[in-house]
């Protein structure tokens, strides 16, 4: 493709790719050259790891992630509040929240 080159992809690509989990279509699939090619395989063969095991691994990659600061500074309890106190002043002042509020009264 023209548009895919290594000059406009990124480097580092975040992706994790999960199999289908179409138990139904599989079963009334019809006997076409994949089906037959799969049929020779050992009844046990997946062809991925399973389901469980994908799963947990993908749930470690997404809590080992690094997680950005929310504030620029250390965040106390003190500082916390102060800033959803502002932030729900903010929402109760939008002009959506109180459209909003319009149409459930």
């Amino acid at each position: 493709m023209p548009g895919l080159n290594p000059k406009n992809l990124p480097l580092d690509v975040n992706l994790f790719v999960l199999p289908r989990l179409d138990t139904a279509a599989s079963e009334h699939s019809s006997t076409d050259d994949q089906s037959v090619l799969l049929s020779l395989l050992p009844v046990s063969y997946q062809g991925h790891p399973s389901v469980d095991l994908l799963v947990k691994s993908f749930r470690n990659q997404i809590y080992s992630a690094a997680r950005s600061s929310l504030t620029h500074t250390s965040l106390t309890e003190k500082n916390w509040f102060h800033y959803a106190g502002r932030t729900w002043e903010t929402i109760k002042k939008s002009s959506l929240m109180s459209e909003f509020n319009r149409l459930l009264t």
